[in-house]
């Protein structure tokens, strides 16, 4: 059973963009660029380029700020922002914009979690995970004990704002296609929602961070982990019994980053993927 996989890459374009575009090409592996608008326009002559490839180029906000430490009209104007410059991007390479995708930087959506899946609200989401990720748990819980209205209070709010900023994407014409290969019940319970989220995260942005995020990772630790029977997840315990790159039972999405720092991990990572056999596909 062949394992399929579907492409994405945040933080477009960099300095390496148009040589990644070429590899992919060479490869044949069609992606989904999540594009900041203000790289965007720093190189639009590259991503008309990508378009008239072939390659969907989705919408990553203007400048990349974690949308649950801005306003409701800050996530908005970042969104139309780049909106914006979208368009005129496809404009200019005379293709029609169909498909309209956006993904939150850190996958943040604006409802005050910080991009973090799980704060122990859904049993389905709780379940032994990495030391660090037990701590969030833990503190998480904590919080809740002795301060329930103030939590109560804050998530109220928080689900205010990220209903207003998935109608403001709705009425903009952004959509999460359905992937009816990707068996997930958490996934599948995302399907009326206007923003894409992924299944499996490299973690190759990782290698930038001082001291390495969570442990030392590694070239090396990156590429063993793409083989990991339950790779941990930076967001909590994944609410599955089997998952990862191994798992056959499920289609994925992959997140990598087009970060200049990082390109020899990304070609890396992407080599060794065919290697084990992953089938990449259009997600149109």
């Amino acid at each position: 059973m062949e394992k399929v996989a579907y492409l994405t890459i945040d933080d477009a374009p960099s300095s390496d963009f148009t040589a990644k575009l070429t590899f992919l090409q060479q490869q044949r592996i069609p992606a989904v660029f999540f594009c900041r608008g203000d790289l965007l326009a720093q190189q639009p002559e590259a991503a008309v380029r990508a378009v008239q490839l072939g390659y969907i180029l989705g919408n990553h906000s203007y400048d990349h700020p974690s949308f649950s430490t801005i306003s409701l009209a800050e996530c908005q104007e970042q969104i139309r922002k780049t909106d914006a410059v979208l368009a005129a991007v496809y404009n200019r390479a005379g293709v029609p914009w169909q498909h309209k995708y956006f993904r939150f930087p850190y996958g943040d959506r604006g409802d005050l979690k910080l991009g973090h899946l799980l704060q122990g609200e859904s049993a389905r989401w709780k379940g032994s995970g990495p030391p660090s990720t037990r701590r969030w748990h833990r503190l998480a819980e904590q919080v809740r004990r002795f301060f329930p209205e103030r939590v109560r209070q804050a998530r109220t709010r928080g689900l205010a704002r990220e209903a207003a900023i998935q109608h403001y994407l709705h009425a903009l014409g952004y959509q999460f296609p359905p992937f009816l290969d990707i068996t997930y019940s958490y996934l599948q319970a995302y399907q009326q929602e206007k923003d894409w989220p992924w299944t499996f995260d490299v973690l190759e942005w990782s290698l930038l961070q001082t001291p390495s995020w969570r442990g030392g990772h590694t070239l090396s630790s990156i590429l063993a982990r793409l083989e990991h029977p339950t790779p941990p997840d930076p967001r909590g315990p994944v609410p599955a019994a089997a998952y990862g790159l191994s798992f056959p039972g499920s289609a994925e999405i992959i997140l990598l980053h087009d970060h200049a720092e990082t390109s020899h991990a990304f070609y890396a990572v992407v080599e060794r993927l065919l290697e084990q056999g992953i089938v990449f596909k259009a997600c149109v």
